[in-house]
């Protein structure tokens, strides 16, 4: 099944293993669920999102959303999913709001995507064994810095799409965000051994510009930066940009080493 069949802004999501990564559901799969589930009663533009994961979630999922308060250009919601036995693993806040016009506001240049070359015309190679199960219906086309070299460099990337196509709104930009391996797995030597993993605490992300402009062929050029890997954590930024070089989102997470 595609992203698109199971985050459907309703109020159930059911995982099928083939989106796992460890002993639960994608993050990025769990996390749009939920903002589409927002947004399928929001008014407005998503302007950011919060996600915090409390268990791995697993099986069908109930997606619970609240409205916490709304004024006449921003409003404040909450989403909830639920597993069998009634017990929140994963809950959301989300911000929408109405386009705004501050007259004499100070702009700044947003961060430049890096240079690389195009993604390519036919679908890249799969990643291989070992990967976690979701990597299947994602491409990664490594553009930047490299994976599992032991240099101890944190800063990598490159293009990324969903394999199937999929309606290019807020939540495909939450899942983009949060595809590539954790920072802290990535600048190590070679692949993560039989029991070590990472999984996400905190997902953070602010939307800069329209996701639309993931349209067309899918593909969004994604860069992750290692910040700080201390006490069992590790905190991470990234950035997505469109095909064009348009800046359409930032996030940060926090990891937890396992």
């Amino acid at each position: 099944m595609t992203f698109d069949d199971l985050a459907t802004g309703g109020a159930t999501l059911v995982i099928p293993a083939d989106w796992h990564t460890g002993r639960g559901a994608f993050g990025g799969l769990a996390a749009g669920a939920a903002l589409r589930a927002i947004a399928a009663q929001a008014s407005g533009t998503a302007r950011s999102f919060q996600c915090t994961f409390l268990a791995p979630p697993v099986g069908a999922q109930q997606i619970r959303v609240a409205s916490i308060r709304a004024g006449t250009q921003v409003s404040f919601w909450s989403a909830d999913l639920l597993d069998e036995r009634g017990r929140v693993t994963v809950h959301a806040t989300a911000t929408f709001g109405a386009a705004r016009t501050a007259p004499g506001s100070a702009r700044w240049a947003p961060p430049q995507v890096p240079s690389a070359p195009p993604p390519p015309l036919h679908p890249p190679a799969p990643i291989g064994p070992g990967a976690p199960p979701f990597t299947q219906h994602v491409q990664f086309v490594p553009s930047l810095g490299g994976l599992f070299v032991g240099t101890g460099a944190a800063r990598f990337g490159g293009w990324t799409r969903l394999a199937a196509p999929t309606t290019p709104d807020a939540a495909l930009v939450v899942a983009l965000l949060d595809a590539w391996p954790p920072a802290a797995l990535a600048a190590q030597a070679g692949p993560p051994t039989r029991g070590q993993a990472a999984a996400t605490v905190t997902l953070e992300v602010h939307f800069v510009a329209d996701p639309a402009a993931l349209g067309g062929d899918g593909w969004g050029f994604v860069e992750v930066v290692g910040v700080t890997n201390d006490d069992g954590y590790s905190s991470q930024d990234s950035n997505l940009w469109s095909r064009s070089g348009a800046l359409l989102a930032r996030s940060r997470q926090l990891v937890a080493m396992l």
